[in-house]
């Protein structure tokens, strides 16, 4: 008799833990975003702590939040939180920049971005792009048009976000790569003044702040501004009542720069 009383305790709370791993937490923002998982903590109108079925420990006050509900899962396994810009994966971000020169050397250009990346998680990304860009006065000459110029970047991207949970969030991004340019000016002056020109390119450098703003679930816009340093080599050539005098040497130089984009 105390067995089988014993066996069906034990059946009896075997179908409740299993009943239980069936239900799931969820909390719906008013952004439109909807998180699953476990409640951890509760404060009766102030906030909510819950562990995401992604991993993550989320902390939202009540004002954020339209309605908490214990919905039931039909296949656990086959459940997985909605992909949210602050979720570990795969990101598309294209960009465009208009930057001016803040030295003698320096260019003025506009630039497209296009980099793919991984979220690690909600505070930090890394990713691979390549850009184009035309420069708008890659030569100086006092006398001459200035020239367009077009030049191929590839770098890494290294981002952190900030306040990942708002509707307008912070970020501070670095990039690092190397340009390549085959163009080159020919060697001439116009009544005997010295001038400058673009000859080749390389390591460059792009430190850039800015926000993002939330669109959708899966897409944000995003805009920021940076100093991007790269290095120039050049001819320097000037008339001294002989042939031309030319030093060829190399400087860093930079320009600051406003960027738009869009991450998927």
């Amino acid at each position: 008799m105390k067995k089988s009383l014993l066996f069906l305790m034990f059946l009896a709370l075997t179908l409740i833990i299993n009943g239980q791993q069936n239900y799931q937490d969820v909390i719906y923002l008013k952004d439109n975003i909807i998180i699953r998982g476990v409640i951890l903590e509760q404060v009766m109108n102030k906030s909510v702590k819950i562990l995401s079925t992604a991993g993550d420990t989320l902390n939202y006050k009540m004002d954020e939040i339209e309605k908490l509900t214990r919905e039931y899962v039909p296949d656990q396994n086959k459940q997985s939180e909605v992909r949210t810009l602050s979720s570990a994966g795969y990101r598309l971000i294209i960009e465009v920049c208009v930057a001016h020169k803040v030295d003698k050397y320096g260019m003025d250009f506009t630039k497209l971005n296009i980099i793919n990346g991984i979220r690690l998680n909600r505070s930090f990304s890394v990713g691979f792009g390549i850009a184009l860009r035309c420069n708008l006065n890659p030569g100086i000459h006092i006398t001459s048009p200035s020239h367009k110029h077009v030049m191929i970047s590839v770098f890494s991207d290294l981002r952190t976000y900030l306040l990942v949970n708002k509707k307008i969030s912070g970020y501070f991004a670095f990039d690092a790569g190397y340009s390549f340019s085959k163009s080159d000016y020919p060697n001439t002056n116009i009544n005997g003044e010295e001038y400058y020109y673009l000859k080749d390119v390389g390591i460059l450098l792009n430190p850039e702040a800015g926000f993002v703003l939330r669109v959708s679930v899966k897409s944000a816009l995003n805009i920021g501004i940076g100093y991007e340093m790269y290095k120039v080599g050049y001819d320097f050539s000037y008339y001294n009542g002989h042939p031309f005098v030319t030093v060829n040497g190399e400087k860093i130089v930079g320009s600051m720069g406003i960027k738009a984009g869009i991450t998927f």
